[in-house]
């Protein structure tokens, strides 16, 4: 419940007032994006360590990443309570400006609470590889994609071979 909730609001907000989105954080927040076209940090060299921390360093990264007018399909949401309260939830889907601009991604969040309600401590997206339309690859894709962004945010190491 608290899962789908928060996805309700989360991709709303950055859909209609993205300069809003960083308030979902904090600054103990770590926002990381990886995968496919994603601009390195100013400064920092493409391969090497992609994690924002801070309100303002988050905000930052998300005009950075052009979610200006662009808004996001939701294909499928898991979420599961875990320790101290918090809750992870797990999202698949795509960011599309309306036409056939279509980014596949999946995005890990952990909900960490405070006194009203909950924020994000933790989210991790990955952008994903197009894949031609019809082929059933895109579904492997991203349940492979959400199984790493999964394993990596609870700091296991997930065999390739894992589907």
């Amino acid at each position: 419940m608290i899962g789908n909730v928060f996805v309700q609001q989360y991709y709303s907000i950055m859909s209609t007032t993205h300069d809003e989105l960083y308030k979902f954080y904090n600054n103990g927040s770590t926002l990381h994006v990886c995968g496919v076209g994603v601009p390195p940090l100013p400064g920092a060299d493409a391969m090497g360590d992609q994690t924002v921390r801070t309100q303002a360093g988050i905000h930052a990264r998300f005009n950075q990443l052009g979610y200006r007018g662009k808004r996001c399909e939701v294909r499928t949401v898991d979420s599961s309570h875990s320790i101290g309260g918090s809750v992870v939830v797990m999202v698949t889907g795509a960011i599309t400006d309306g036409g056939v601009d279509r980014r596949a991604f999946t995005q890990t969040f952990v909900l960490a609470p405070q006194e009203n309600g909950y924020y994000v401590l933790n989210d991790i997206i990955r952008f994903l590889p197009a894949q031609p339309a019809g082929d059933g690859a895109l579904k492997v894709t991203l349940k492979a994609a959400a199984a790493d962004a999964f394993a990596s945010a609870a700091g296991v190491e997930r065999s390739a071979a894992a589907p």
